[in-house]
């Protein structure tokens, strides 16, 4: 360790790095190329391991600003012993004492070692003398070692800070990677959910009309062609949806928002689902509800989409009246059909359904994603579906 004295530690302290990079091997090495100037260090290695994670990271930088990480199996090394193992320290070879080790504490105390540090890590990077401090934080525990200190210094007190920054760089890295991988997660169960609810119904009442063409072909070519032109119809608006879908998926930046007709996606969806389940859906938009965003007007088409498909599918329903208004800066959905309702009968609460898991699962995740309620009344004479959607929604924004 060269000369360096608090003040130019502390200036340097002023200076450490406040972005995170895309990668951790970024951030070490940045992070120990920092702290060598800041202590003006030739070496420094870092010995740590990660929560549930029993392989041991080693990353070194050599003063050529190089960095080395590696990871070595369970119980290849301990890097410091257990007794000094939580205290910073300073250890220096005695070639005097039996070439044992010194290790002076923060307190002055000084205390011979065999092996303060583990064997095969002193034979490997060649230590003979090192500021050993403990590295500790959310995402990782472990060691910093500045290697090659002529004696203890003033600076190692700097020394714990800048352990302590690094500690906050992992843990702030890790946490954002989390959040995105649950963004990812999040997004990937959005769209899972967009495709079951709306295009794999299609196609499941495409697939069943294709079949009852099939049966008719000979004996009625014309009622065939008829609903083989019908399909091509309803083919062509999954297509559209599917486009649609796919601009949505673009980042926010390179598509404008505009609003969404509500009122024409209904009507599409009612001349669909009468084609494809022979159920007749009666539709009342209050003026407010007619432009909604595209995102939740999207959404809303998919869980009335979902609803009506449910009552005729489950619910053997012929007819289906759908009411879309909104109220204190909410939109309110009912879904009112004429089938044979849900397994259970009563009026059920979200928080109910959800506890006794009962109700349509796709339908209630979507209303919890979007931050809604939902409220059944399900009857031997049919189902009434309340939903409450925020027209403060994040995604609407």
């Amino acid at each position: 360790m060269r000369a360096q004295n608090v003040s130019g530690a502390l200036s340097q302290l002023s200076s450490w790095p406040r972005d995170l990079p895309a990668d951790l091997a970024t951030l070490l090495k940045d992070s120990m190329q920092h702290a060598a100037r800041i202590l003006c260090a030739d070496r420094i290695l870092m010995a740590w391991e990660e929560p549930d994670e029993p392989w041991l990271h080693l990353a070194s930088l050599c003063g050529k600003g190089e960095m080395l990480w590696v990871q070595e199996p369970p119980g290849k090394y301990e890097p410091v012993a257990e007794p000094i193992r939580a205290s910073t320290v300073f250890i220096r070879r005695n070639d005097n004492a039996d070439n044992r080790f010194e290790v002076m504490t923060a307190d002055g105390a000084v205390a011979l070692y065999v092996s303060p540090l583990d064997p095969g890590l002193i034979e490997r990077f060649g230590i003979s003398s090192a500021a050993c401090i403990p590295l500790t934080c959310n995402s990782a525990a472990g060691h910093l070692l500045f290697l090659d200190v002529a004696e203890w210094s003033d600076l190692l007190p700097c020394g714990e800070v800048v352990a302590g920054l690094i500690a906050n760089r992992m843990d702030q890295f890790v946490a954002i990677q989390k959040a995105r991988e649950d963004a990812i997660t999040e997004e990937r169960l959005r769209v899972a959910r967009d495709l079951h609810d709306s295009l794999l119904q299609s196609f499941t009442g495409v697939v069943l009309q294709l079949e009852t063409v099939h049966q008719i072909l000979e004996d009625q070519p014309e009622t065939a062609r008829k609903r083989i032109t019908e399909l091509q119809g309803v083919i062509m608006s999954d297509q559209r949806e599917l486009r649609s879908y796919l601009q949505q998926l673009r980042p926010r930046s390179l598509r404008s928002e505009v609003p969404f007709e509500l009122l024409a996606s209904l009507t599409e969806l009612r001349e669909r689902y009468h084609r494809q389940w022979e159920i007749d859906v009666d539709f009342e938009v209050e003026t407010a509800g007619t432009h909604v965003s595209h995102s939740l007007g999207q959404e809303v088409n998919r869980l009335i989409a979902e609803a009506v498909a449910n009552a005729a599918k489950h619910g053997q329903a012929r007819n289906v009246f759908v009411r879309v208004s909104t109220d204190a800066g909410e939109l309110l959905i009912t879904v009112h059909d004429d089938g044979t309702g849900f397994p259970f009968q009563g009026t059920y609460a979200f928080a109910q359904l959800r506890e006794q898991q009962i109700g349509p699962v796709s339908l209630s995740e979507r209303i919890l994603s979007l931050g809604g309620d939902l409220a059944i009344d399900s009857t031997d004479l049919g189902a009434r579906l309340d939903m409450r959607i925020p027209l403060t929604w994040p995604g609407s924004l």
